[in-house]
């Protein structure tokens, strides 16, 4: 993929819903591997990794629970359950509790549970 860039590319690639891909690649957090991929490369790919994500937990009924955290003002906290309202991971510290920020957050959280 050298030489190429934004979310087109990879929805071009993966087959992955084009709007998803191009919201992830917009809002969410990346990371890159320094001589194996350019960062455009790694954030191409962990766009297409969290619009995979999100398919997977809307597809099995997976929902997310975003309340203010213990801690801190401002600090927000959310949790992933299945349809079955069982708990499969949460994470702290959120800084926001928005519509893209809730989106993110909850295809990370379904990203890490199904790795």
């Amino acid at each position: 993929m050298t030489g190429t860039s934004g979310p087109e590319t990879a929805t071009a690639l993966t087959g992955t819903d084009p709007a998803a891909v191009a919201f992830f690649y917009d809002h969410a957090p990346y990371w890159w591997r320094p001589g194996e991929e350019t960062q455009e490369e790694g954030r191409q790919r962990c766009a297409h990794v969290l619009a995979r994500a999100e398919v997977v937990a809307k597809a099995r009924g997976w929902w997310l629970d975003i309340f203010p955290g213990p801690h801190a003002d401002g600090e927000w906290v959310a949790v992933l359950y299945d349809a079955d309202g069982d708990s499969l991971g949460s994470l702290g510290g959120i800084d926001s509790d928005d519509a893209d920020t809730v989106r993110v957050v909850l295809a990370q959280l379904a990203h890490e549970v199904t790795r």
